[in-house]
This record gives C-alpha cells, structure tokens and sequence, in this order.
C-alpha cells in the first residue's frame, strides 16, 4: 500500500470519517518513522537548512545562487506566503511558523522595499 494511501487514510481517521487504517497498522507505520505529515516535514527541513545557513553566514538571505536553489526558492515561497496571510487569504503561513522565521531574523522584504 502507498505511502499518499497511507496519509490520505490517516487525514481520514483524524476527520472522523471511515478509514481502512487501523490502530495496528499505524503503530507500525509510527514506529518505523512514517511521516504523517509530508509538507510539515518538508518545511520543517528547510527551516533547519535556513538555520544552517543563518548561523554561518549570519543572516537569511540566501542568494540565487547559492548551491541548494532549493533554499532560495523557499525564502521566496514564505515571503509570499507571509503577504498572504497578512491579507487574510489561502495561505501556508502559520503564527508558529512566522516564529520560527522571526527567531532566526528572516528578513521579510531583502529588498529593502518599504514593508507591507
């Protein structure tokens, strides 16, 4: 069974709505490490990536041409997201995450443009 079958049943269960997955089979996928939640796992990775850099380098913005693009990317991703969620729209951004970001002094406009 997959692994997308095996988080959608989960998303299931914790709705409250009929699952195939029972409290056996999620012990085990728990006890080998499953990732219920891929996008939080996800996100979680390049915060600790951001923080990596953060510390050697003493700031957050990465540039474009740093050699994980991926890291860049995603500081732009967030930018965006925060613009979102500061407008009350659809957004990623969460108040624990905007912490997470202001704890390390992500910068939330590089470009010195005049903030939101």
């Amino acid at each position: 069974v997959g692994y997308c079958s095996q988080r959608y049943q989960f998303k299931l269960k914790q709705m409250n709505h009929h699952s195939t997955l029972n409290e056996e089979r999620e012990e085990l996928l728990a006890s080998i490490g499953f990732i219920w939640d891929s996008h939080a796992a996800s996100w979680q990775e390049h915060f600790q990536a951001l923080e990596a850099f953060y510390m050697a380098n003493g700031h957050c913005n990465v540039p474009a041409d740093y050699h994980d693009t991926s890291l860049n990317i995603w500081c732009k991703h967030q930018r965006r997201q925060f613009k979102r969620f500061k407008a009350n729209l659809s957004s990623t951004m969460t108040r624990d995450r905007f912490d997470c970001l202001e704890s390390i002094g992500f910068d939330w406009n590089p470009r010195n443009l005049k903030s939101f």
